[in-house]
């Protein structure tokens, strides 16, 4: 499903905000391997973009 977004209230500096990679883990529940591997590709700090784009989340199934 797919629906209208707004530019007015949308804006692009969402995105590009930029985490700490230890805070971006921590929130999701990511192990220390991909913590580490993250901060090894990014430094400390990154976009939650690239953050997202590059993380491997552990999957919510029973």
């Amino acid at each position: 499903m797919s629906s209208h977004i707004d530019p007015k209230i949308t804006s692009l500096l969402d995105a590009r905000k930029v985490w700490s990679v230890s805070d971006f883990a921590r929130k999701q529940r990511l192990d220390k391997k991909q913590e580490r591997e993250l901060v090894q590709l990014f430094g400390h700090f990154a976009t939650k973009q690239e953050l997202m784009a590059n993380c491997l989340r552990p999957r919510l199934t029973r």
